[in-house]
């Protein structure tokens, strides 16, 4: 093989590395923070209304970032207040008045960026756990948008390895230089 076809079967072999890496399910990237608990917990049945909502998390959520917002059946917003942390916990306050179901929806980022997205539901006054969510029911989340300094940061990045792998592919080799001086053919005034 030439130099030029090691140089390309390495930097393809690399490529292929890191695309593994990146696509693992292993990845850092990849991994979820966990919700430990909740309070109320996911399909109670409580005789008497929660004064808050807790989640305990894997991480420290951070409360400036993070959503959490509580439903009543007719889907009235319940909760009120600022969301709080502390330690790993995150909370807010709601305020339920009567007795049926109600759904928590949240959305939780931890202070190292990984996030959380979830529901879960509980009753109040029925004696009776709240209706089953049906198993294919996607949770009620809010979408943020693509960052546009990340994206384009993301095209500029991807475009500087596109760059630095073409340049090693094209770059003759030391002996290659050398043999041009010696055939009389100096690469430096060419």
């Amino acid at each position: 093989m030439t130099r030029t076809a090691l140089r390309i079967v390495g930097c393809v072999a690399l490529a292929l590395a890191g695309g593994a890496g990146l696509l693992s399910p292993t990845a850092a990237w990849a991994r979820r923070p966990a919700v430990v608990s909740t309070a109320p917990a996911d399909g109670a049945a409580l005789s008497t209304p929660p004064d808050r909502i807790e989640l305990s998390m894997s991480g420290a959520p951070d409360p400036a970032l993070s959503h959490l917002s509580v439903r009543d059946g007719g889907g009235a917003e319940v909760a009120g207040g600022d969301l709080t942390a502390a330690g790993h916990v995150l909370r807010r306050p709601v305020t339920v008045q009567g007795v049926g179901d109600f759904t928590v929806t949240y959305h939780v980022v931890l202070s190292n960026g990984e996030e959380a997205v979830g529901q879960l539901s509980f009753s109040v006054g029925t004696g009776a756990p709240p209706a089953a969510r049906p198993a294919n029911a996607a949770p009620e989340t809010h979408q943020h948008g693509i960052d546009p300094l990340n994206a384009i940061l993301l095209i500029v990045d991807g475009a500087v390895v596109f760059g630095v792998l073409l340049l090693l592919i094209s770059r003759p080799g030391p002996r290659s230089q050398a043999r041009r001086r010696l055939s009389g053919r100096d690469p430096v005034a060419e």
